[in-house]
């Protein structure tokens, strides 16, 4: 009796361990900047503060600036180390339903600033 109720909890502590790992990390969202798009694919690149990802679009998928339903080829870099961030949103599989994208950039005592989507400064270059 004492043996078999060993092996039952060793054989759940495997399955629990199993899942767990199955897993993995699948967060509710994600932000990042939006280092590349790849329409065909259906899906975009993205730096993080864990690294690069590439998430998985779901064709439904929608995408809005400023409240606005926009196309995901809209997102793309605007130019060389100036990147639109977003925070996407991720379905039970991990794939992206929403996506709300920022591109701030506003011109203050002689600088470019670009900003965040949670208002912190990204980039701050002088006007000269």
């Amino acid at each position: 009796m004492f043996r078999k109720a060993i092996i039952f909890a060793g054989v759940i502590g495997i399955v629990l361990l199993f899942g767990v790992s199955v897993q993995g990390y699948h967060p509710r969202a994600v932000h990042g900047e939006i280092l590349d798009i790849l329409p065909e694919q259906g899906k975009v690149r993205l730096m993080t503060n864990r690294g690069m990802l590439i998430l998985e679009l779901e064709p439904s998928c929608l995408v809005f600036r400023g409240g606005q339903n926009v196309t995901l080829e809209s997102v793309r870099p605007i130019q060389p180390g100036w990147y639109q961030d977003g925070i996407f949103l991720l379905n039970s599989s991990g794939r992206v339903v929403e996506v709300f994208v920022n591109y701030n950039l506003q011109e203050e005592a002689g600088f470019l600033i670009s900003y965040d989507i949670f208002g912190e400064i990204k980039i701050m270059e002088p006007l000269d």
